[in-house]
């Protein structure tokens, strides 16, 4: 074999092939240089695939740490309390555990309304199946002598701060089934967080289509209605109405998706919890690598002529809600109640500093419940000054109330629908008697008084 070559068995030389690159004849006259040649070539491989490997690898780790990221932000509250007013807090200690079932409460699409709360069962907050926060209600003992209230509003109506025996609508009833023990009083909380008056109009529509008539019907309003004018700058549309165009538009979005794959990484990027959480850092003062979207009341630079002016739209709006809801129900013969809620921006109580001292959004709130201070409908209850002859705080942010100042506001309420219960033999009078010590508000648990409220919510979707 020495001296001749490796023959192949068609009489060729060995081809020692790893490509056209590494094509030769192996001979006794050429095979070291060869050799040393392959080695080279092969150690140069070896290089660039280590390379690879080690790129491959760092890529993998950093997609591994961004899914676990992802995972984490994904399951952990978004609330930020950093952006409450320290003047607003109560002094309580925190509930955890409340909070714990609050914050990560997420939505529904409902037709026309928008929003309603996903089904959810827990210690301190329960939603039924249908998207309405659980109200205390007797027992059924006399269902001949029944008298049913429903009660529309946003989230200080729904409850944000209370648990479920203790928000506005359960304090109702429970008021009213001691005042008046041979009444079934049964109330109903169809009041979902961020609604404005409009969609508690259409909600109420919708469930008197189905054939439903209660004895009373009412409302919370003001907070909404206001904060909705500012931050979309024009009266009468829902929250973040600017974000519903968006997605209404998306559909065109996609369409360019072949023609634009920038577009394709900015919708990837903002369906991630990554990027909702850096926006809620934006939200919240601090630097962050994803700006925040600005609503069209942020980027409006406003005068004083110009707040006015909103305001006023603001109430000639939910004026004109209130004569719809009124014509709505007069023939159906369905009463109704329309309250306006304190707001730590126009209290005068001494224990409640307004947030956001001079702000437009402060200067507009006073504008618009200046008009609502001074309206004349029969129907209609200014309760923007129910904690001004109070030295405690019941508020736990700018509209929404600890236990205690969810009991004040239903015993205002309860002054009105005392007069609208038919044949029962009582007199106001009775409503110096204590009530029963279970039905009572008696406080949180020790160390469970809810504190604050997550303003974060207002820039995700949530909502006052």
């Amino acid at each position: 074999m020495s001296g001749q070559g490796l023959r192949d068995p068609y009489g060729g030389h060995w081809a020692y092939d790893f490509g056209s690159v590494f094509r030769t004849t192996l001979t006794p006259q050429n095979f070291g240089r060869n050799s040393r040649e392959v080695r080279r070539r092969m150690s140069l491989i070896a290089k660039i695939l280590g390379a690879i490997k080690t790129i491959v690898t760092i890529f993998a780790i950093s997609l591994v740490l961004l899914i676990v990221l992802e995972v984490i932000l994904s399951v952990l509250p978004s609330g930020n309390p950093k952006n409450l007013s320290k003047s607003v807090e109560t002094r309580p200690a925190p509930a955890p555990a409340y909070w714990g079932e609050h914050d990560p409460y997420t939505t529904e699409w409902h037709p026309y309304v928008y929003w309603r709360h996903e089904p959810f069962r827990g210690k301190y907050i329960n939603v039924s199946d249908q998207g309405l926060r659980r109200t205390w209600n007797r027992p059924t003992e006399n269902a001949d002598n029944r008298f049913t209230i429903w009660c529309f509003g946003g989230s200080t109506m729904w409850g944000v701060g209370a648990r479920d025996e203790f928000t506005i609508p359960s304090q109702i009833s429970k008021i009213l089934s001691d005042r008046f023990p041979g009444v079934q009083v049964e109330v109903t909380n169809f009041a979902e967080s961020a609604y404005v008056s409009t969609q508690e109009l259409i909600a109420l529509y919708l469930q008197v289509r189905e054939g439903e008539r209660p004895n009373l019907v009412i409302f919370l309003d003001g907070a909404n209605d206001v904060y909705s004018g500012y931050y979309n700058a024009a009266a009468g549309l829902p929250l973040w109405e600017w974000e519903r165009k968006k997605d209404f538009n998306m559909g065109k979005r996609f369409r360019r998706l072949t023609q634009d794959k920038a577009t394709l990484a900015r919708l990837f990027l903002k369906a991630t919890a990554v990027y909702h959480w850096a926006k809620r850092q934006a939200s919240s003062g601090r630097e962050t690598l994803v700006e925040r979207d600005l609503s069209p009341g942020e980027r409006t630079q406003f005068s004083d002529a110009r707040l006015s002016q909103l305001a006023e739209s603001i109430w000639q709006s939910y004026r004109f809600n209130v004569s719809a809801i009124e014509e709505f129900c007069r023939p159906r013969q369905i009463p109704t109640l329309f309250y306006w809620q304190p707001v730590s921006y126009v209290t005068k109580s001494a224990s409640i500093q307004p947030a956001s001292e001079g702000s437009p959004l402060q200067q507009l709130y006073q504008k618009s419940y200046a008009l609502a201070r001074t309206c004349e409908l029969p129907a209609f209850r200014y309760l923007g000054d129910a904690f001004d002859d109070y030295k405690e705080n019941f508020l736990i942010d700018f509209c929404h109330l600890n236990e205690k100042g969810h009991e004040i506001i239903a015993q205002r309420i309860v002054t009105d629908i005392a007069t609208l219960i038919p044949g029962t033999g009582r007199s106001d009078a009775d409503s110096d008697r204590p009530r029963p010590k279970d039905t009572r508000y008696t406080g949180f648990p020790e160390s469970s008084a809810p504190t604050r409220y997550s303003q974060a919510h207002s820039q995700e979707g949530h909502a006052p």
